[in-house]
């Protein structure tokens, strides 16, 4: 037990000093780019249907898959996630302890994209609402204030009403939801999932079924009646979508 207790205490150690020594190439990066007046994109896991991530000419991309590290706290009531770490590794990491997240439904998307458009879920945004919801701080890197400054790292909580921190909280409602990159480097991101526990009356149900065009509108035409349904139970969630490509071969449709 005591020889477990080193081997983790060891690893721990290291991650820390390979992490510092990257937020420090970060840091060079964003420098450099600042002074020189270079536009930097940043990729997590690359999954931008609009190019985000990508750059062209004299540009930097600066790919942050190497922050990929997911550590539960000492009480086990948050953990914190790398923002190159793919959500199927977030989940893998939360399902051993039957704790969850509401987040897409795309696992090789990364945390940090992720994050900075929201963490939209077609399944469960009226039970538990965005993934931004349940974030509670974020390690960033920002740009310095002048060309002879060094890139700043801050490490941002959730912005509380009763002691308010503009700074922190300016840069806090900006970076989740504001598009990814355009406020500074997302290092990490610390989450409080919820606990499947909780939710043990919780279903699902999934029907798939051919695609025809009269099908699909009658769906689209049932969700946006039911939409308009004051009375809906606020833990109700329901949602229509097509699989293209060849992977209606995952059904048996015989």
């Amino acid at each position: 037990h005591h020889d477990e207790i080193a081997m983790k205490e060891a690893k721990a150690k290291v991650e820390a000093e390979q992490r510092a020594v990257m937020i420090k190439e970060v840091q060079s990066v964003i420098k450099h780019a600042y002074k020189n007046k270079i536009a930097v994109a940043l990729r997590s896991g690359g999954h931008s249907f609009s190019g985000y991530s990508s750059c062209n000419g004299e540009n930097i991309q600066l790919d942050m898959k190497h922050f990929d590290q997911v550590h539960w706290s000492d009480d086990m009531k948050s953990l914190t996630a790398g923002t190159g770490t793919f959500l199927k590794n977030l989940d893998a990491a939360m399902f051993k302890v039957d704790a969850f997240l509401p987040h897409g439904q795309c696992g090789t998307v990364c945390v940090g994209g992720h994050l900075s458009t929201c963490g939209y879920s077609v399944f469960c945004p009226r039970s538990f609402g965005l993934f931004i919801d349940h974030v509670v701080a974020v390690t960033m890197v920002i740009a310095p204030t002048s060309a002879d400054a060094e890139a700043e790292v801050v490490n941002l909580v959730k912005p509380d009403e009763h002691a308010p921190n503009k700074k922190n909280d300016d840069l806090w409602f900006a970076t989740l939801g504001g598009s990814p990159g355009n406020f500074g480097v997302i290092i990490d991101v610390t989450v409080v999932p919820k606990w499947s526990g909780d939710y043990l009356d919780s279903r699902v149900y999934n029907m798939p079924m051919l695609y025809t065009k009269e099908k699909f509108q009658r769906c689209i035409d049932y969700f946006a009646k039911v939409n308009t349904d004051g009375e809906l139970a606020a833990d109700f969630n329901g949602s229509c979508g097509m699989i293209g490509g060849n992977a209606l071969n995952l059904f048996d449709l015989d």
